[in-house]
């Protein structure tokens, strides 16, 4: 199946939730979520996740002391946040939906 090529981002929401992080900490945020999102989790390991920020092992530990939680382990391996694969489900419902209702449409025809 064709994986979606992004997600909603909520602006209200991300200011908000984010008003509290420097704009490092909301950037290394955001690029983190773009990985999970195309890669279905981030690694647990802190010298990969450390590459995907571009950072060394210092500065991600020193970021991730704010963003760890939200990125707790998931069921599948990987650290995962929680809200992203809420949109994951979302989409993927919709999406089941409106195939649906194609078919159905279809068929009447």
């Amino acid at each position: 199946m064709n994986k979606p090529p992004a997600f909603q981002f909520y602006a209200r929401d991300w200011l908000v939730g984010t008003a509290r992080l420097t704009l490092e900490e909301e950037g290394a945020y955001i690029r983190l979520l773009a990985h999970q999102w195309i890669d279905g989790h981030i690694p647990t390991d802190e010298r990969e996740r450390a590459r995907l920020l571009g950072v060394d092992l210092r500065k991600l530990r020193r970021i991730f002391v704010k963003l760890g939680k939200h990125f707790p382990a998931g069921s599948n391996g990987g650290l995962k946040n929680v809200r992203l694969e809420d949109e994951r489900r979302k989409q993927a419902e919709y999406r089941e939906l409106q195939s649906k209702k194609g078919k159905a449409r279809h068929e009447k025809a």
